[in-house]
């Protein structure tokens, strides 16, 4: 799944739901059945929003990507766009403090030299 990693989310998502021949709504009752509550109250995403995500008229979310993955069975961390977003918070100082995102974007950069 190397080619996976790297797709957009929209097509990360159809492609997993094509590999495990689910619709929207199979996918709903998936999420809705493995989802915790969210921040509103409600359990899971509907087909709806999981149909606006698969053909990006709706960016994804931390949660979302965390509840569709939890329903395709497959760690979060497929997801380009979930890895780009956890990395966005580490090198957040307002939301990790100042050395930890120094830190990380050191280590960042001694990655890149290699």
């Amino acid at each position: 799944m190397p080619e996976l990693e790297q797709a957009a989310f929209p097509d990360a998502l159809k492609a997993l739901m094509a590999e495990q021949g689910i619709t929207y709504r199979q996918l709903e009752e998936r999420t809705k059945r493995n989802g915790k509550e969210n921040r509103k109250g409600a359990k899971g995403l509907s087909n709806v929003s999981i149909n606006m995500l698969a053909t990006g008229r709706l960016a994804p979310t931390v949660e979302s990507m965390e509840i569709l993955a939890r329903a395709l069975r497959v760690e979060p961390v497929i997801f380009l766009d979930y890895r780009l977003a956890v990395l966005r918070v580490g090198l957040d100082p307002k939301i990790v403090g100042y050395d930890a995102a120094r830190k990380l974007l050191a280590a960042l950069e001694q990655a890149r030299d290699v």
